[in-house]
């Protein structure tokens, strides 16, 4: 697993770079400028529009977030990017491996149809305990223009969670 296999899902995230020539290697919150893809180095630009430094692909993590910081918000449109309505209801529950055996997740639910989005990253949906089909596609992109980390980055020490202080 490495940095430089994700760069292009985490495009417009924010970053915590260590500039080439640093002699403190003090990281810099940054955006990515430019990604070449036959080099060990990306072009970084500060958030406050600073000047542009490149930087060593081991020198820099995306700042993302854990699937269990999502807000009820983002969990009412991942509803509504699959089922193509509003949530209505406040049913929404957390289940934690502390007080259940299966994995950690949230489910909504509303009449018959539920929605699970589990810590892993799998999501799945369900009308009347019959599988619902939709398109992952949408659902991806919403969660990676929200900066989520849906490939284990933050567990493995490739970025940083934006949640810790």
């Amino acid at each position: 697993m490495h940095i430089k296999d994700y760069l292009h899902f985490y495009a417009k995230a924010e970053y915590s770079a260590i500039p080439q020539h640093a002699l403190d290697r003090q990281p810099v919150e940054c955006f990515i400028k430019t990604i070449y893809s036959d080099g060990t180095e990306i072009e970084m630009i500060g958030i406050d529009g600073g000047p542009a430094f490149f930087s060593f692909y081991d020198d820099i993590k995306p700042i993302l977030r854990p699937l269990s910081s999502m807000t009820e918000e983002e969990m009412k449109h991942i509803w509504k990017l699959i089922f193509k309505r509003d949530f209505i209801g406040n049913n929404i529950l957390w289940f934690d491996t502390e007080n259940t055996s299966t994995a950690k997740r949230w489910v909504l639910s509303s009449g018959v149809e539920r929605l699970g989005i589990e810590m892993s990253g799998h999501i799945w949906a369900d009308s009347d305990l019959h599988h619902y089909k939709y398109n992952p596609y949408f659902v991806t992109i919403y969660l990676l223009s929200r900066g989520f980390d849906l490939f284990g980055l933050i567990p493995a020490g490739l970025a940083l969670d934006r949640t810790t202080p």
